[in-house]
């Protein structure tokens, strides 16, 4: 791959974490406990969304790997 595909790559990915994050800081003071020592500050309220969005990112490194190719 070439270098300059990569940093873009980097950057974007980056990007889109942080407006994600903001999201949903913005979207609600119940949706993120902060200090809570958890792997994820997404409140108990929001368990099966957490969930799902943390298989989703597994499931797509999967698919991107090759796993299932």
């Amino acid at each position: 791959m070439n270098q300059g595909y990569m940093v873009v790559a980097a950057i974007t990915i980056w990007a889109i974490a942080v407006v994600f994050t903001a999201a949903g800081r913005a979207g609600g003071r119940d949706f993120f406990v902060p200090g809570t020592g958890d792997w994820c500050e997404i409140s108990q309220k929001y368990e099966a969304k957490r969930l799902r969005l943390h298989y989703f990112w597994l499931f797509l490194d999967a698919v991107c790997d090759g796993v299932w190719w």
